[in-house]
Formats: C-alpha cells, sequence, structure tokens
C-alpha cells in the first residue's frame, strides 16, 4: 500500500449488504480456492486494530518480538498472548469475506 491515508474501518462497519453471500455459497467459494504455497508467499496487506476496535490498513507497520504490530489491539490486553501476536489469512479467502 502505498497511500499516505490510512483505511479505517471500525467495529460497526458492516460493508456492502449487496454483497453479502449466503453461507452455502461460502461454503462452495471456500472449496474452490487454492491451497497456500508452502516454500513462498507475499503479504497482500497488513491491518492493525487500533483504539475502540477501529481497523486501519497503514502503509507501513513496525513488528517487534514483545509488542508485536506496534499499535494493534494485541499489545494493549492485560496478558498478550505470545502465540496470538498476529494473525495470517489467505487473500482469497478474505475476499469471499
Amino acid at each position: 500500500m502505498t497511500s499516505s491515508a490510512a483505511m479505517q474501518l471500525n467495529s460497526d462497519s458492516i460493508g456492502d449488504p449487496a454483497r453479502f453471500l449466503p453461507f452455502g455459497e461460502l461454503e462452495r467459494r471456500l472449496e474452490l480456492v487454492s491451497p497456500s504455497p508452502t516454500e513462498t508467499g507475499h503479504v497482500a496487506f497488513v491491518m492493525v486494530r487500533g483504539e475502540g476496535g477501529r481497523r486501519e490498513l497503514p502503509g507501513r507497520i513496525q513488528l517487534t518480538r514483545d509488542a508485536g504490530v506496534v499499535g494493534d489491539a494485541w499489545s494493549r490486553k492485560a496478558q498478550p498472548d505470545p502465540q496470538m501476536q498476529i494473525a495470517v489469512m489467505q487473500a482469497r479467502v478474505a475476499e469471499l469475506i
């Protein structure tokens, strides 16, 4: 992402209802998604969960061992679990939902 302005979504954002798919159709399309490569890949985008549930797509992030993605909600938890610092999702699956 090269834009300096971050796109923001919050917990109330629901997207475009015209693009919602019935559960059965989601299941059907998920079966068509090819498996992720096991040796190589690329990052399509990174989303940060900000204050108040806001989602941001920053142009850049800082990732550290102690804070995870700096600014993400994970580091603000009372007892952040190191096994849950980041979540990874196939871009093709994200496009479906």
